[in-house]
């Protein structure tokens, strides 16, 4: 089966360990394409960002944590470029999300 090819989305993050960030995860562990792998960069926060994400990173392996210290989005978004693994990279914030089907429309501009 064809999965096509691995999106690697990285999301940068620091104190943001509400609901949005929670929901910046779901939209892009739901969507439409699965092959894809969700890096979420923590920029140091002092919130408990760590432990939300790790508790959602044991359900879905696509979900992958590393915590930096402070230095800016740039640094932490740097970091998980040298994470990615995938053919592709997207960059999603930490408070923003994608619709289901955002990535699957994005492959097809490459084809």
């Amino acid at each position: 089966m064809n999965f096509g090819p691995k999106i690697d989305v990285i999301i940068p993050t620091y104190n943001l360990a509400d609901v949005l960030v929670d929901r910046s995860i779901a939209s892009i562990l739901n969507q439409t394409h699965k092959n894809l792998e969700c890096i979420v960069v923590d920029d140091g926060s002092t919130d408990d960002t760590e432990q939300k994400v790790r508790a959602l990173a044991e359900k879905d392996n696509r979900l992958k944590y590393f915590k930096t210290a402070n230095q800016g989005q740039s640094a932490a978004k740097n970091f998980g470029v040298e994470k990615a693994t995938g053919e592709f990279i997207a960059f999603n914030d930490h408070d923003d999300e994608y619709l289901p089907d955002y990535l699957e429309i994005a492959l097809k501009k490459f084809s």
